[in-house]
C-alpha cells in the first residue's frame, strides 16, 4: 500500500487486529483475526489464496471498501460445533472498488503466506 510503514501498525484488541493508514493518501487497511461459525460464503466472489478458501466482498463495509476473508483452519467450538479461524482484511479508500479489491486481495495473499501451517487449533486461554 502506498505510504504505509508495514512495520508500524496500530495494534488493536488483544493483538488480534491491526490497522495501517497511508501517509500519502486516504487509504486504510484493517486486518483482524476472527473465530466463529461463519465460513467464506456470501454474495462475494469465492477464490483461493495460498491454497486456502477465501471470499472477496466488494462494498461489504461501505461503498468505499473491499473485504477479503480467508479461512485459516477449522476447529470445534466449546459447544461441539464446527467453526473456522479466519483472517479478515478490509481496505478503505477513494479508489474504484475494483482497484480496492485488487489491493485487498494482494494484501490478503501476503497475510495468508504468513499464517502457520494448518494443524490442530487450540482455543485462546
Amino acid at each position: 500500500m502506498p505510504g504505509v510503514d508495514a512495520g508500524d501498525p496500530d495494534v488493536g484488541y488483544g493483538n488480534w487486529e491491526c490497522g495501517w493508514r497511508s501517509t500519502t493518501g486516504k487509504i486504510v487497511a484493517d486486518l483482524r483475526f476472527d473465530r466463529g461459525l461463519t465460513s467464506p460464503t456470501s454474495s462475494g466472489r469465492n477464490t483461493r489464496l495460498g491454497g486456502r478458501e477465501a471470499v472477496v466482498e466488494p462494498e461489504t463495509d461501505g461503498s468505499d471498501t473491499c473485504r477479503v476473508r480467508v479461512v485459516h483452519r477449522p476447529y470445534t467450538d466449546h459447544n461441539g460445533r464446527r467453526a473456522t479461524e479466519q483472517v479478515h482484511l478490509v481496505v478503505t479508500g477513494p479508489q474504484p472498488v475494483n482497484e480496492l479489491c485488487t489491493m485487498t486481495t494482494d494484501l490478503a495473499t501476503s497475510a495468508t503466506d504468513e499464517l502457520p501451517l494448518r494443524g490442530r487449533s487450540h482455543p485462546p486461554p
